[in-house]
């Protein structure tokens, strides 16, 4: 009886031992996207740079930022004097999710939700001739230009690797909004413009699936 005991107060005190396996100065993170253990490579957490903060053992914030600018020149290639062209594409946005952990612990499951905005526009300019015109196309629906915004619920788990790394997978219930950005093309002095609109859903996701979190 008393081994049994003595066995039965060093499992618990093990369990008490193991229960926080970030460590309690350890509150922030920086997050990224990763693509699973087969390829061992970290990408931008959705799309942007994301950063995690515990309020307190269970509470945590994160947060993302967005920001990209892809341009490219199209030389003049005719025979008499020309310019060249060049095109851009610009993508903007923010996101915010708050988290609450049910267990503290290795294995941490956690429920919460979140919001995310992002802003694209882009911009083509053709080469021409010295005394001719450009052409101008803004805001190409090729390139998903427009205004994305989503409010979503989340459920999710985290996984400490080691004390101050983790992984995450979770799933995601949302509302999604898009409202492309009128589409126009300049030639010659006219513009002809043409309505994009916009559309809603609502639906589960696994965007966040996968996320890997480095703690200081």
């Amino acid at each position: 009886m008393k081994k049994l005991l003595v066995a039965a107060l060093l499992l618990v005190m093990s369990a008490n031992l193991n229960i926080f396996a970030q460590n309690s100065d350890d509150n922030k993170a920086i997050l990224f996207q990763f693509d699973g253990l087969s390829v061992l490579r970290a990408n931008a957490f959705d799309g942007g740079v994301g950063a995690k903060y515990y309020l307190n053992n269970r509470m945590a914030v994160r947060g993302v930022v967005q920001f990209a600018m892809v341009s490219s020149v199209t030389p003049w290639t005719g025979a008499a004097a020309g310019n060249d062209g060049e095109s851009s594409v610009t993508t903007i946005g923010v996101g915010a999710a708050f988290e609450y952990h049910m267990v503290v612990g290795k294995l941490s499951p956690y429920f919460g939700g979140g919001f995310g905005f992002r802003s694209i526009t882009s911009e083509e300019k053709s080469p021409y001739a010295n005394g001719g015109s450009q052409t101008v196309i803004k805001d190409d629906p090729a390139f998903n230009a427009g205004t994305n915004l989503s409010l979503y619920a989340l459920l999710g788990v985290e996984y400490y690797i080691y004390d101050n790394v983790s992984l995450a997978a979770e799933y995601r219930l949302g509302f999604n909004s898009l409202s492309r950005a009128d589409y126009s093309i300049t030639s010659g002095g006219i513009t002809s413009t043409t309505k994009m609109g916009s559309s809603t859903s609502i639906g589960t996701g696994s965007q966040g699936l996968f996320t890997l979190a480095f703690y200081w």
